[in-house]
């Protein structure tokens, strides 16, 4: 078996560039060794001459080694040159981002606004300076068409993600479009609008096409639909985000090779029915190469039109590689057509490499491929059926990792919507969507008659997605498996389809998943009886404040951060955390006091997972945000239980006690200083959690309660008006966590503060700097800290 040089070299190349971007060292590893495993197991690599190599198997393997290692760094080399470059050229945004205060900027718009909370999010190409995404509040997207020169004032900020692991990487999506900063303005007190002076066809075809269809078809179907055509889902409100997905079919939602192969056809069809009118033509011209070639045009135009998405990158490289091997009369396999593509897009954009669609749609097609004589076998009835199951199945693992659950009722559902889909409602959507955009460019008014059956269709597919998604069977939530699981699970799925090819492979394949199936049981096991230490985290939330304890038999969650703009901590940071950690289930959320940088977040959690108790303080009658915890409580039937003095829990070995001043401390007036200060206990170690406590507040604690603490959270994120020296001395800690945004507007920590720490002896650990940091208590009761960035 003859492997192409392209195919065999494609992995160390990914394993370096999963390198570069810190990427799992396992799967770096293997890739990189790849070329040597593949010519072990008797696959030859191509030669000089179209024959392989007929060197010894000794020198082959050298060979390969030589090769794999010069590829591998290439890979590195290529991802570490593309980062200097994209510095490079934001070198001048940089410099800017460090200064204090707003700066007035001007740049052209160069991509369609799309809605934002309060406002629009844009894309934005300052000259000489770099790009930079800026969000614009109480505008809409027609205020700021593309190719529009505007002047604003803003606070640049770097785009960072929060430090915590299973968290969705932020600032690599951003790396993709080239973007380092954002910044938030306001329209039309801080922002104007020069007029066009930048031609952006492809923009401008984009905003035709979201007009037309927000025209003739309405606003929540035109959403579905610009998804669709597009593959852009910002026009579709989060309910129904989280319904097609929950369903397992948010695929639908996304331009993919279905899509190219409609535009595709279509036009190569037309090219030659047009070209079928003059038989001097068809005599003297090869018809089916030009209508090829046109098609591939137009699959171009429309993969630009749909914003170059990996998945439609994809599926446009794969089309146009069999379109040139027929112009080169060369035989191509779907194989080499899929690592051609993935090579181009890697060498384009080496950050591509961890975004979820590429690998979800690259995973997908090549077991689709791997698959394909035994899905090709049957009626198309069984043909739609094993090819819902193998894409389902190849995409689950991913799913785990990057949204933690999967469908239950994906197959089903697939199995009902894709056919109507490729048959009837995507090609009726684009030759709708064609022939109104021409009539409408040529000044006749499209009737509105010709959008009803896609208007009824979209209407009936959102209709069935709602309902389906309501199901208590629609959604299982994953734990998210580790890369050694992933790799196993994906090695099974291997050998399973080289097992279906046949007699010659059956004994090789039946071993290899036994051997597999023996590492992943084995692992599991380890797990179950390994790692029954205490641990405890303060999350990375940006600016707020979030802690976790896990023991051997409860989760304890002690507030969960902000839930205010641009995302909820809670859903995002603070739930994707703990099903990273294998926790779904969380035994006491404690809610610290109700602002909401603590409390923000606990309604994403209550959304997002199971929580059987929650406790908290008395609250005051302005917070809003209680009232609508308690709804969500009551809504689901949590207990909820308010502290009112001194309370002691117990955690199986471990307890926690919650001090509350009560009615006998009537001077502390500040909603910070009534608030519950939380103790943890374990194996003769303490942690301190004093939530956003103040001075006052601070010397009633240590009149009622004094001790030296291991680690203690920092009162008031590190505020001037909290962490008193008495406070300091009283309880001397050894360790100390600062919980804060980077770049917060409130000068925290403040430096009078972190000196007092050090005075005492105290090591300093903070968020922004050393991301989400970990305390360990082991057995015996020895404490050990380790941090996200080490």
């Amino acid at each position: 078996m003859d492997l192409p040089y392209l195919i065999v070299y494609l992995f160390p190349f990914l394993g370096g560039i999963l390198w570069g971007l810190k990427g799992p060292l396992l799967f770096s590893f293997l890739a990189a060794l790849a070329p040597l495993f593949i010519r072990m197991y008797g696959l030859t690599f191509p030669s000089k001459g179209n024959g392989p190599y007929k060197s010894s198997p000794l020198s082959s393997l050298f060979q390969a080694l030589i090769v794999s290692g010069m590829f591998f760094f290439l890979g590195l080399f290529h991802v570490i040159a593309h980062d200097f470059l994209l510095k490079l050229k934001n070198k001048g945004l940089l410099e800017l981002s460090t200064q204090n205060g707003s700066v007035v900027l001007q740049g052209v718009i160069d991509k369609v606004p799309v809605p934002s909370i309060d406002g629009i999010r844009t894309e934005i190409e300052i000259h000489g300076l770099g790009r930079l995404c800026l969000y614009i509040k109480g505008a809409t997207e027609s205020d700021f068409p593309p190719g529009e020169l505007i002047r604003f004032s803003a606070r640049l900020r770097p785009i960072v993600n929060v430090k915590t692991p299973g968290t969705f990487d932020r600032e690599l999506w951003w790396k993709q479009r080239g973007i380092m900063f954002q910044a938030y303005t306001e329209y039309p007190l801080k922002c104007i609008c020069l007029g066009k002076i930048h031609p952006t066809p492809i923009e401008d075809l984009r905003v035709i096409v979201l007009h037309r269809l927000q025209k003739m078809i309405g606003t929540q179907n035109a959403g579905i639909a610009t998804a669709m055509v597009l593959g852009e889902k910002s026009w579709i409100d989060f309910s129904t985000k989280e319904a097609f997905f929950k369903a397992g079919i948010g695929h639908i939602l996304a331009v993919s090779g279905l899509h190219l192969a409609i535009v595709a056809t279509f036009f190569g069809i037309l090219i030659k029915y047009l070209l079928s009118f003059s038989d001097r033509l068809l005599l003297t011209l090869p018809v089916k190469k030009i209508s090829i070639a046109v098609g591939c045009a137009f699959a171009l135009l429309y993969v630009a039109l749909a914003g170059f998405s990996p998945s439609a990158q994809r599926a446009f490289l794969m089309v146009f590689s069999f379109g040139l091997a027929f112009f080169l009369k060369r035989e191509l396999s779907a194989v080499c057509a899929l690592s051609l593509s993935a090579w181009l897009i890697v060498l384009f954009n080496p950050y591509s490499l961890k975004n979820p669609g590429f690998l979800l749609s690259f995973f997908a097609v090549f077991f689709l491929i791997w698959y394909s004589p035994w899905i090709n076998t049957g009626n198309s009835f069984e043909k739609l059926i094993k090819l819902t199951i193998i894409a389902w199945l190849s995409t689950v693992p991913l799913s785990s990792v990057f949204f933690h659950q999967t469908s239950l009722i994906a197959i089903p559902l697939n199995i009902i919507i894709i056919p109507v889909l490729g048959t009837i409602l995507l090609p009726g959507l684009i030759l709708t969507l064609l022939l109104d955009i021409s009539l409408w460019l040529f000044n006749c008014a499209p009737s509105s008659v010709m959008w009803y059956p896609i208007s009824f269709l979209i209407n009936l597919l959102n209709s069935v997605v709602q309902n389906a998604s309501k199901l208590a069977i629609s959604t299982l939530h994953i734990y998210s498996p580790t890369y050694f699981e992933v790799l196993c699970f994906y090695l099974i799925l291997f050998f399973i389809g080289l097992l279906l090819r046949g007699e010659p492979e059956r004994r090789f394949s039946i071993g290899a998943v036994t051997v597999t199936l023996i590492f992943m049981l084995s692992f599991h096991w380890y797990q179950a009886y390994h790692g029954k230490d205490i641990e405890f985290y303060t999350l990375d939330v940006g600016q707020g404040l979030s802690q976790v304890i896990f023991t051997p038999k409860k989760v304890v969650l002690v507030d969960a951060g902000g839930g205010t703009f641009p995302y909820d901590r809670g859903s995002f940071v603070v739930s994707p955390f703990l099903l990273s950690k294998n926790r779904d289930v969380i035994d006491y959320l404690i809610i610290s006091h109700y602002e909401t940088d603590h409390a923000g977040g606990v309604l994403g959690v209550l959304e997002k997972l199971k929580v059987k108790k929650v406790i908290g303080p008395k609250p005051a009658h302005h917070q809003k945000i209680f009232k609508r915890i308690k709804s969500l409580l009551n809504e689901k039937g949590i207990p909820f239980r308010i502290i009112n003095s001194y309370e002691t829990i117990s955690l199986g070995e471990n307890s926690m006690l919650f001090i509350y001043p009560g009615s006998t401390y009537k001077d502390l007036t500040k909603t910070n200083d009534k608030g519950l200060v939380t103790v943890f206990w374990s194996k003769g170690r303490s942690i301190l959690m004093p939530a956003d406590i103040e001075e006052k507040r601070e010397m009633c604690l240590t009149k009622s309660f004094t001790q030296n603490v291991d680690l203690l959270v920092a009162p008031h994120h590190g505020s001037v008006t909290s962490s008193s020296i008495n406070f300091v001395e009283s309880f001397r800690p050894k360790f100390v966590v600062f919980s804060y945004g980077l770049g917060n507007g409130f000068g925290l920590p403040d430096p009078k503060v972190k000196m007092r720490y050090l005075r005492i002896g105290s090591t300093i650990l903070e968020t922004p700097i050393h991301g989400t940091i970990k305390a360990s208590i082991d057995q015996k009761g020895n404490f050990t800290i380790s941090t996200y960035e080490n």
